[in-house]
């Protein structure tokens, strides 16, 4: 005879609550890392323009120096925005599905901690080109 090991149990169906505690979590989750990219983005496009004013009156003599280059700080904050607005999604399956969880937890904080790092480099970018003539 044949030694099989024993039959895993069904996980339980996720109940409707768990269902759409979890999709609003994700949708929740994107939408605030939407917002946070217009205040960022906001908030750098105004202080480039107080910087290039800066720069003229006290540097006069230095044409094409008076801005900082838009991609050089937006991109990697859009990537680390979206990365981190992406996280979201496996948290929701976490809610949904609990045999899953580790696994979906563990994801979940990968895409946080490399879209925190890529939002930090766009913090840096953004900070070594405002200070830069």
């Amino acid at each position: 005879m044949s030694d099989l090991p024993p039959a895993l149990p069904d996980a339980p169906a996720p109940g409707v609550g768990k269902i759409i505690g979890g999709v609003a979590f994700a949708i929740m989750w994107a939408a605030a890392h939407v917002v946070l990219f217009y205040l960022f983005a906001g908030g750098g496009i105004v202080l480039d323009i107080l910087l290039g004013i800066a720069k003229t009156v006290m540097v006069p003599g230095r044409e094409g120096a008076n801005h900082i280059d838009f991609d050089q700080w937006a991109l990697p904050l859009r990537t680390g925005l979206f990365i981190a607005g992406a996280a979201g999604i496996p948290a929701g399956i976490a809610i949904i599905w609990r045999h899953k969880r580790k696994a979906m937890m563990r994801l979940f904080w990968l895409a946080l901690v490399v879209g925190v790092g890529f939002e930090l480099f766009a913090l840096g970018n953004f900070v070594v080109a405002s200070l830069s003539l």
